[in-house]
C-alpha cells in the first residue's frame, strides 16, 4: 500500500446470477398430425432436453466453453433460444468475454421486447460496467429496479457506484442488499466500501457477520485483519492474516499487511520476511504499483 495509514482501493466482488440457470423454454418444434409426427416430436424434444441437461452439467463442472457450444447449438436449432442466450451470456461473463455477452444480450432483448425482463436488464448492467460504460450500466440497473428489488441489482449497482468514486451510494446500495437478503458476498462488500471509508470498526462487525455465515472465505479474514491494523489492534490483524494465509497462502495483500502489523510490533525481522513473500506474489500477479511500495518498505526498513 502506498503508506500505513492509506486506505486502497477494495474491488468488489461482482455478484452474478450465474448457477441459477433457466430451466428448458417451450419446445418449438411443429405441432404433430399423425402418430409418426408425434413420435418424431416427442424424439425431437427428448434430444433438446438432453442437450439442455448436458450444458447445465457442463458449466456445473467447469466445462464452460463445451456448455457454450451445446447451448450455441441448441439457439443455431431454433430450440429453447432464449435461456440458452440466458445461459451463454452467464458463461460469457465467467470467461470474461464482455462483447460476445453484450451482443447475445441485445438478441435477448429483442426476443423480449416490448417487455424486457429484469434478469436482463441485470445481465446487461453487469456487462456495461465491466465495459466501463458506467452511465448506461446505472440506466439498466435503474430499469431492473423498476420491476423488482432484486438483492443482486443493488449489490451490482454498487460496484458501479464504486468505479465511478461514489462511495456513498454504494454503502447505501450494499446495506440494502444486506437488509433484503443476508449473503456473506454482500457484507464482505459493504465492509470494503466502509474500510475505504475508514469506518473501521463498522467493517469489523460486517466482516464477523460474513466470517459466521462462511467461516472458510480468506478474502474476509485478510480484510478484517486490514481493518484490525488500521484500529490498532495488531495482534488480532496477525492472527486474522495467519488464517488468511493457512486457507489460501496465494493472497499478497495478507502477507504485505501482517509484515506491517509485526513492524508495528518492533518485531522487523519477521516482518522483512512476509514483506518479501508479498513482493513476490504481487511480482507474479504482475502488480508493479503495490512491488515497487513493499520493496521501498524493506529498503526503509534497512537504512
Amino acid at each position: 500500500m502506498t503508506s500505513i495509514g492509506a486506505k486502497p482501493m477494495q474491488r468488489l466482488k461482482i455478484m452474478l446470477t450465474v448457477l441459477a440457470l433457466l430451466g428448458a423454454a417451450p419446445g418449438t418444434a411443429p405441432q404433430a398430425r399423425g402418430a409418426t409426427s408425434v413420435q418424431e416430436v416427442q424424439l425431437a424434444q427428448a434430444s433438446h432436453q438432453a442437450l439442455r441437461l448436458e450444458a447445465d452439467r457442463q458449466f456445473q463442472q467447469g466445462n464452460v466453453n463445451r456448455a457454450i457450444q451445446i447451448w450455441s447449438q441448441l439457439i443455431l436449432e431454433g430450440q429453447e433460444v432464449e435461456a440458452s442466450l440466458y445461459n451463454r451470456i452467464q458463461a460469457y461473463l465467467v470467461i470474461r468475454q464482455f462483447p460476445l455477452a453484450l451482443a447475445d444480450l441485445n438478441a435477448l432483448g429483442r426476443i423480449q421486447r416490448p417487455h424486457v425482463k429484469s434478469n436482463t436488464y441485470l445481465l446487461r448492467g453487469i456487462t456495461l460496467n465491466e465495459l466501463r460504460n458506467y452511465p448506461e450500466a446505472l440506466n439498466n440497473f435503474n430499469l431492473a429496479l423498476s420491476q423488482d428489488r432484486n438483492p443482486l441489482v443493488f449489490a451490482n449497482r454498487a460496484i458501479v457506484y464504486q468505479n465511478s468514486g461514489h462511495l456513498d451510494l454504494a454503502e447505501a446500495d450494499l446495506k440494502q442488499a444486506v437488509l433484503i437478503e443476508t449473503s456473506p458476498t454482500s457484507l464482505y462488500n459493504l465492509a470494503a466500501i466502509q474500510r475505504q471509508r475508514g469506518q473501521y470498526k463498522e467493517c469489523l462487525l460486517n466482516l464477523n457477520k460474513a466470517l459466521g455465515l462462511n467461516g472458510g472465505f480468506p478474502p474476509a479474514y485478510t480484510l478484517r485483519g486490514v481493518c484490525q491494523y488500521y484500529l490498532g489492534s495488531y495482534d488480532l490483524a496477525i492472527g486474522d492474516f495467519l488464517r488468511a494465509n493457512s486457507i489460501d497462502p496465494g493472497q499478497p495483500e495478507s502477507y504485505h499487511y501482517l509484515g506491517l502489523s509485526l513492524a508495528a510490533l518492533k518485531r522487523p525481522q519477521e516482518a522483512n520476511q512476509f514483506l518479501l513473500k508479498a513482493a513476490d506474489l504481487y511480482l507474479g500477479q504482475n502488480n508493479q504499483n503495490r512491488y515497487q511500495e513493499v520493496m521501498q518498505l524493506l529498503t526503509k526498513s534497512r537504512s
